[in-house]
């Protein structure tokens, strides 16, 4: 029995910490939404509404597909992904991000859709704050 409850904890505890410590922006939940720009997803392309965006702005990225799942990634110049969520037919998924830094982010598919899924891709021009 004090076996179980000493996995327990340290498992629990391990959960804990990893939530804890992942590295999202979980403040970006909770603040303000600066502007929105609708992604739709279709094979084998992006749609953005617009694709510029400046440093400091808290953009909620409204995703949606016109025909299959698609994987909705946002990546830095270094290629780290910053946000990511599904993009879906007949649903309308939202995530949000605040940019801290100028540049050319790329956005690719994570989920495989098709023979040129590997070509989806599409950029948002980061510009500095105003």
């Amino acid at each position: 029995m004090r076996n179980r409850l000493f996995v327990l904890v340290l498992v629990s505890g391990g959960v804990i910490a990893g939530f804890t410590l992942m590295p999202w922006p979980h403040d970006v939940q909770a603040t303000q939404v600066t502007r929105h720009i609708d992604i739709k997803a279709r094979q084998w392309a992006w749609e953005l509404s617009d694709q510029t965006a400046r440093v400091g702005e808290v953009i909620e990225f409204r995703v949606s597909s016109e025909d299959v799942n698609h994987g909705f990634a946002l990546y830095d110049e270094q290629q780290h992904m910053l946000a990511q969520i599904q993009a879906m037919p007949g649903f309308v998924n939202k995530v949000r991000h605040r940019f801290t830094a100028p540049g050319v982010y790329k956005v690719l598919c994570l989920e495989y859709c098709g023979v040129a899924h590997h070509g989806m891709v599409a950029d948002i021009q980061v510009l500095p704050a105003p």
